[in-house]
């Protein structure tokens, strides 16, 4: 019984934070593009890769960073792995398939430790789901003969 009140109430909360983000995006990404110049979306796409090649797994946060963007935002998405490509060290410039390779594991690694993650969440809870819809479809059965 807890875990169902868990589950109502994450489903709940999942309802308004999706809300609250739909909501941001459409009102917070035009106003901070109104008030970026050219130069200052590039200095911060630098930054950002920067600091994205500073830590450890970069491709993997790379990705994480780039694959929410949409037909909207596909600048943004080529500005930021231009710098990403050019914040690097001159020899990962010079190797470019060795760099590719790198991004494409990245890409794997991201699908199979996080995305991969969520799948299984989510088919854990289709499970759960159906299982549950199976226990209220027999205990209708039972209670079937005594309801008339």
């Amino acid at each position: 019984e807890l875990f169902s009140v868990i589950t109502q109430s994450i489903n709940e909360f999942s309802r308004i934070l999706l809300r609250y983000f739909s909501d941001a995006v459409r009102v917070v990404g035009p106003a901070i593009k109104e008030s970026q110049t050219p130069e200052s979306v590039h200095r911060q796409s630098m930054e950002i890769a920067k600091w994205v090649r500073g830590v450890e797994r970069s491709h993997e946060i790379l990705e994480l960073l780039v694959r929410w963007t949409g037909q909207n935002t596909i600048q943004l998405k080529r500005d930021l792995l231009d710098a990403y490509k050019s914040v690097g060290s001159p020899a990962s410039k010079m190797l470019g398939p060795l760099a590719q390779r790198q991004r494409k594991k990245g890409k794997e690694t991201l699908a199979r430790n996080h995305t991969g993650l969520v799948q299984q969440f989510y088919d854990r809870w289709k499970d759960f789901e159906s299982q549950s819809m199976e226990k209220g479809v027999q205990q209708l059965r039972i209670a079937a003969p005594y309801m008339v």
